[in-house]
């Protein structure tokens, strides 16, 4: 039997990120990206689908990164640029999988819906991301 889930937003506390980060990992974010706060839609329940609300303050900057899964991001409050892309509300970014980004806010800070086929907390960072490109496949012998 299928199932409708219903979750509205004024019952959904807001989360920091810091309050959720290991202690272990925060060192693998800036102080902008720990003090964003999120609102997670789904998955509620078990639902095999993700959508979330990120809210981060006026000109923070999320480092480039990639996910291992497909996104799209729709900015619901303020401007996200995406390097010299200004992305105001009502704009929809689809981000494919392995697909190296990042974005600052704009001067009054921003909102956005994040939305991806499978929940996936998953990240991989510039540095680490470049370094697996550069090492190419691995050799046969």
């Amino acid at each position: 039997m299928g199932t409708i889930s219903i979750v509205q937003r004024n019952n959904l506390a807001p989360t920091v990120a810091r309050d959720v980060v290991p202690p272990e990992e925060q060192h693998r974010y800036t102080v902008d990206e720990l003090t964003a706060t999120r609102r997670r839609y789904f998955p509620a329940e078990g639902e095999p689908l993700e959508l979330f609300e990120m809210t981060v303050a006026p000109d923070s900057e999320t480092r480039p990164h990639a996910h291992p899964v497909p996104e799209i991001i729709f900015v619901t409050e303020g401007e996200l640029l995406f390097g010299a892309r200004v992305c105001a509300a009502g704009t929809a970014v689809f981000v494919s999988a392995n697909t190296l980004y990042g974005f600052r806010a704009g001067p009054a800070g921003a909102s956005f819906l994040n939305f991806r086929g499978t929940p996936c907390a998953e990240f991989i960072l510039k540095e680490d991301f470049l370094a697996s490109r550069s090492s190419g496949p691995p050799e046969d012998g």
